[in-house]
């Protein structure tokens, strides 16, 4: 499994942003199908994807640019989370906080995907996935809130997903629906 570019530069930009808050008491009492709406909100502005691909030998110009769109990007997501957390004022917190559920979400949303846009997903990308997706979640509870709101994310979407390969006892492995057939 190939963990996106994006996935890997938003969850380093949360952490170098400010230092990690608190769980916040707003996501504590967040139902899952609300952070998979936030998210789903946030991911469809593009706000998360800070950048489509860093230019090979950039010219200031460039680089003036790219910084500008990502400046833009976290502004997007400061202004769509103040009512998603609304006991967190400072915008750059907000940002922190949102770029790592995204971040958790996604990596577990593409880990149990049928196929994402790199083609499909097979039962070892799966193991891989809920592995590495194990790691930083256990080091990282905003992350976890992240992974547990993945299949309200994808039902929200009506994607089909697939737990085959995931390893039991694992994180990804819980969101297991205890209902067969329905998502």
């Amino acid at each position: 499994m190939v963990i996106d570019v994006n996935m890997k530069l938003a969850r380093h930009f949360a952490e170098n942003l400010v230092r990690m808050p608190e769980y916040p008491a707003s996501l504590k009492f967040m139902s899952v199908e609300k952070r998979a709406k936030m998210l789903d909100e946030i991911d469809r502005s593009g706000s998360c994807s800070l950048i489509d691909s860093w230019p090979l030998d950039p010219d200031p110009e460039t680089l003036f640019n790219l910084f500008a769109k990502i400046a833009n990007q976290l502004a997007k997501i400061a202004g769509l989370t103040k009512e998603y957390l609304p006991e967190i004022p400072d915008p750059l917190v907000r940002i922190n906080i949102v770029l790592r559920l995204w971040v958790g979400c996604l990596d577990t949303a593409k880990t149990i995907a049928v196929k994402t846009l790199s083609g499909p997903v097979t039962p070892q990308d799966r193991s891989i996935g809920s592995q590495y997706i194990e790691g930083v979640a256990s080091a990282d509870s905003i992350y976890e809130a992240g992974v547990e709101a993945a299949l309200a994310f994808k039902k929200r979407r009506g994607d089909y997903i697939s737990f085959v390969g995931v390893p039991p006892g694992t994180r990804v492995f819980k969101l297991i629906p205890k209902q067969p057939g329905k998502l």
